[in-house]
């Protein structure tokens, strides 16, 4: 993403919040067909409120959202955010996103400070690229796993 291409500008309009609030937010939802709140913008505005009560250098590190109620883009939607833990690696957030007065979304969230560390990857083992591998369809040959299938012996 371009800071000035009109996707970026797109994006980051979609998941525009005005704060009303230390912990409270206020955002708009897609206009359009169908009249229903598209769950994966309430999502992104939900993260977004709660990245805002955070230190600047954490990053979301886990998030579980669920879905209520079915949101309406007509009206604007409230995002309360509640400040579970602030420590020295992780904090944690919990966020409401609200239509009038009913809760329609909810979402935990987790983030944490970069920090160095044990590097725990292993290297992935060299493999041929998947245009020279066979069809294992072309010919399976005999195989347990196609025991229960007639005429694949």
């Amino acid at each position: 993403m371009q800071p000035n291409d009109p996707d970026t500008a797109d994006l980051v309009s979609m998941l525009s919040l005005t704060r009303d609030d230390a912990d409270l937010f206020r955002g708009r939802c897609h206009a359009g067909a169908p009249l229903r709140a598209f769950g994966g913008q309430v999502a992104a505005q939900a993260l977004t409120a709660a990245g805002r009560t955070i230190d600047a250098a954490q990053s979301p590190n886990s998030l579980h959202g669920y879905f209520l109620r079915a949101g309406d883009p007509r009206d604007p939607i409230e995002y309360r955010v509640e400040r579970l833990h602030d420590g020295g690696t992780y904090a944690n957030r919990r966020v409401t996103a609200t239509q009038r007065g009913e809760a329609i979304f909810t979402l935990s969230a987790s983030f944490k400070r970069p920090e160095e560390g044990y590097d725990r990857h292993v290297r992935m083992p060299s493999a041929s690229p998947p245009e020279q591998l066979t069809d294992p369809l072309d010919d399976p040959g005999p195989h347990p796993d196609y025991a229960d299938f007639p005429g694949w012996e």
